[in-house]
């Protein structure tokens, strides 16, 4: 995926396209075009000081929305939400969603050792991302991208996300309706053994319902419980 194909995906089209660059660049990107002897004329950046504005950026437009949904949260429970939606599993999980992990800029070692499927180098590569956008095109921009983004965890049911033990949840639910218990299956493992990534898949009835990305397989568990929640609140929903 090329950079022009990636500001399609996030809805932005960057006016200084140098912005997208450094928030797409990891320190392990600068560190080896040093060891390799290159000479670059202008010092490269890498994301780290992006990230931190992206978090700020993110945290505000999360909050804005959530406070303009129509149900009448407590604090308490808004806050809940709102680290439930930019915990880091979630945020790789979107980074992967929209193939983040592609076109970020890694030393050739990390790149090998499948550092591109990390939680945290995808979390934070992320918010620079969101920090870029917002100081190439202001914080409109920025909300703009975060609603495209977090589309489907912000028009759900966002009271599953005061849950936090999605697994429970869902093992409770599919008991109360089938008298079985969900499948959750390791479908793929990949990276180095101090950076792995799993995905894990939750059957019920023998059916796909969710599926999950993340650093352990509990995290990658929890994921697709979450998902699969998702999924049912919506049918049940529909047929109301």
């Amino acid at each position: 995926m090329n950079s022009a194909h990636f500001e399609t995906v996030l809805g932005h089209t960057f006016k200084q396209p140098g912005l997208l660059i450094e928030a797409l660049t990891h320190s392990s990107a600068v560190a080896g075009a040093s060891k390799a002897g290159a000479a670059p004329k202008v010092r490269r950046r890498w994301n780290e000081r992006l990230e931190f504005l992206g978090d700020a950026v993110l945290s505000v437009s999360i909050s804005t929305r959530l406070f303009g949904r129509a149900e009448q949260f407590k604090e308490g429970e808004l806050s809940k939400i709102r680290a439930a939606l930019v915990n880091e599993s979630f945020l790789a999980a979107i980074a992967r969603r929209i193939k983040l992990g592609e076109i970020i800029q890694l030393g050739r070692g990390e790149r090998k050792a499948g550092m591109d499927n990390q939680d945290s180098i995808l979390a934070d590569a992320l918010e620079a991302v969101l920090g870029a956008v917002y100081l190439d095109g202001g914080f409109d921009a920025a909300r703009s991208v975060v609603d495209r983004l977090f589309q489907e965890e912000l028009e759900g049911p966002l009271d599953l996300l005061i849950v936090r033990d999605f697994k429970t949840e869902l093992q409770e639910i599919v008991q109360g309706l089938h008298k079985e218990l969900p499948e959750y299956l390791v479908t793929g493992e990949s990276g180095p053994s101090h950076a792995r990534s799993f995905t894990v898949v939750v059957k019920i009835l023998g059916i796909e319902f969710g599926r999950g990305s993340g650093g352990t397989k509990k995290s990658a568990s929890q994921v697709a419980a979450h998902t699969a929640l998702v999924k049912i609140q919506k049918v049940n929903e529909a047929n109301l």
